[in-house]
């Protein structure tokens, strides 16, 4: 059986439920707006995608950390590293149709895309007409740093809830902060300083996204923090 296929059979159970319920209940919210006056289009892209993130990433490592799981696998001959390179890209996936998948219905129910946009290298924001790609790609640094620091948490505290409470946490800080703790390095792009450069503050947070993940892989790969009890002989 192929080790993706694996991956994605281990996406079930009462986990399932809490991503699924938040993305139907982001749809109906979209369904049961006034047709003629469009919902905020900046609220779906970043601040309430997010959130919908950190329990992606927390599905799909229910399988490995939702119990002892870990130490049993630190036992066999399996690829740890692998296995979260496989569960990073299947992340980006499922965050790329989920996105795509709110996006059409947003425009078969509103028939526009319209929101600030900003563009890359110019750092000006335009609201303006746009199509799914520069919406998806604004946001794009922000959806990887709040997965990365997530998935960095599982694995540094082996436990789910550590990651769901570090990813819901910064998100509510951003918010409830309107951006002020994290300054250049804000998330939403409403609350970037205004003498900031959209352009570095997005690449700043890829970087930082780039280098929760390469911890994550080493400390992964340290077998022997999975290895809870060693056997006397």
């Amino acid at each position: 059986m192929s080790k993706w296929w694996v991956e994605l059979k281990g996406l079930k159970g009462w986990m399932l439920i809490m991503p699924l319920l938040y993305y139907l209940l982001l749809l109906a919210s979209i369904l049961l707006a006034d047709s003629d006056r469009p919902r905020n289009l900046f609220y779906y892209n970043e601040m309430a995608f997010l959130p919908l993130l950190v329990m992606l990433v927390v599905l799909f490592f229910q399988r490995e950390f939702g119990g002892s799981s870990m130490e049993i696998y630190a036992t066999l001959p399996i690829s740890f590293g692998g296995m979260l390179v496989r569960k990073a890209v299947l992340l980006v996936c499922a965050t790329i149709l989920l996105h795509l998948g709110w996006t059409l219905f947003y425009w078969l129910k509103f028939h526009q895309l319209r929101a600030g946009v900003y563009h890359y290298f110019t750092d000006q924001a335009m609201r303006e007409e746009t199509r799914w790609l520069p919406l998806f790609l604004q946001a794009l640094p922000e959806y990887l740093i709040i997965m990365a620091t997530t998935m960095l948490t599982i694995i540094l505290f082996k436990r789910l809830y550590g990651g769901m409470l570090a990813g819901f946490l910064i998100w509510m800080i951003e918010v409830l902060s309107g951006g002020s703790l994290f300054a250049h390095l804000s998330l939403l792009t409403i609350n970037l300083p205004r003498e900031g450069s959209f352009t570095v503050n997005r690449f700043l947070l890829i970087l930082f996204s780039i280098l929760f993940f390469l911890i994550s892989l080493w400390l992964i790969n340290r077998r022997q923090r999975w290895i809870l009890h060693e056997e006397i002989e």
